[in-house]
């Protein structure tokens, strides 16, 4: 299929808004899929009726909100993914509000608090099973097995909530917060080995509270794992308990935010 042939002609107004807001349009509309190749440059101009230069405009513009992955030699290819565009957005408001770690970990708390209280009403026998197969795993050859074990846990209590919007922040916010803690760690395996089995048990009774279909007790162990959790990042041999708190570590975050909005699957 021709994707350029049903382009309406935009003849009044700025146009490269309307250029804009028409491909925007189809990209979140699904009519440009993820991951597939806009129309040359050229066979845009000509169906839209305008120059290159206008074309370009538009195109950087979608680049810039994450909508675009322009590559230089290849072409513009979409870039619909649910992950991406949170990525970018959170990218630009951790840069622009210099936010700190202490925040992100906050919001991390506030999207798991709800997760535990949507699973304590919708999960089933099977989400449950599954999540204390991931609670009681604890393992220790590597640093990337211990990292691996928190995301299963976590990614498996997401599912549980059944909320597909609370998942996608929380995955991303989540990877934040694992790669500073690996960087704060120097990728020390015994750190990790400790801090895994220092939270173990609390990812049980959590598990434990779920199964009672208690959501009040379910949130009550979530601000206490998340307390313990910033007690273990304190404890790492690169952070102080003053330097979670620094607002100068905004400028870590912004840098490490956006190398995961170049590769979300780092």
């Amino acid at each position: 299929m021709d994707e350029a042939a049903s382009i309406p002609k935009v003849t009044r107004g700025r146009v490269a808004d309307q250029i804009l807001a028409d491909l925007r349009r189809r990209i979140l509309g699904g009519e440009l899929a993820d991951g597939s190749k806009l129309p040359a440059e050229r066979d845009l101009a000509a169906a839209y009726g305008v120059s290159g230069a206008t074309v370009r405009e538009a195109v950087r513009v979608l680049s810039a909100t994450g909508l675009v992955d322009v590559r230089h030699g290849s072409g513009s290819y979409v870039r619909a993914n649910a992950d991406a565009l949170i990525a970018t957005l959170l990218a630009s408001v951790v840069e622009v509000e210099r936010t700190g770690l202490t925040d992100l970990l906050d919001v991390l708390q506030a999207l798991n608090t709800r997760a535990a209280q949507l699973a304590a009403e919708r999960a089933t026998a099977e989400d449950l099973a599954c999540l204390r197969d991931a609670a009681g795993e604890v393992p220790e050859a590597s640093v990337g097995d211990v990292i691996g074990g928190l995301k299963r846990f976590f990614t498996t209590l997401w599912a549980a909530a059944h909320s597909p919007l609370l998942t996608t922040f929380a995955k991303f916010l989540m990877d934040i917060q694992l790669g500073i803690a690996l960087e704060l760690s120097g990728g020390r395996l015994d750190r990790w080995q400790w801090a895994a089995r220092e939270l173990a048990d609390q990812r049980v009774a959590l598990v434990d509270a779920l199964q009672a279909r208690d959501p009040e007790h379910a949130a009550a162990l979530v601000a206490k794992y998340h307390a313990h959790l910033v007690s273990v990042i304190d404890a790492l041999p690169n952070t102080t308990a003053s330097k979670v708190n620094d607002p100068e570590l905004a400028a870590f975050l912004a840098s490490f935010v956006a190398a995961q909005v170049r590769d979300p699957q780092q």
